[in-house]
């Protein structure tokens, strides 16, 4: 076996979760997180039901996927935070935030040729 073979066996076919779950491409649409991740770029997001603790979390908006960083605004809801200061800070309530939830983001993509993802 080559070198290069003994290496690609170790690359897993999936990355799996803390708790199992396969990791979603979610791709990133929207300039809400300019700064931190550009139109074109993706996130990796583990499926979640509710909010855990303050973090990166996709959601879905209107059928579409958003990134937000959100955190516990310590008065029982979530306040979801845009990077691009033109974008205001949402308040929702948990209930709210794990009927939209996608999953929390556990890894960063700069996507250099969507053409090649399925996503």
């Amino acid at each position: 076996m080559s070198r290069t073979e003994s290496a690609l066996q170790v690359v897993p076919s999936r990355i799996e979760g803390r708790a199992g779950p396969a990791m979603r491409l979610v791709p990133v649409e929207g300039d809400n997180m300019i700064s931190t991740l550009f139109p074109g770029d993706a996130v990796g997001a583990l499926p979640v039901d509710a909010f855990s603790y303050d973090g990166f979390y996709a959601l879905d908006v209107f059928g579409t996927p958003t990134v937000f960083r959100c955190r516990c605004d310590h008065r029982g809801g979530i306040d979801l935070v845009s990077d691009n200061a033109v974008y205001p800070v949402h308040k929702v309530s948990r209930a709210a935030f794990a009927e939209s939830v996608i999953g929390q983001v556990a890894v960063f993509c700069q996507v250099v040729d969507r053409s090649l993802l399925r996503i």
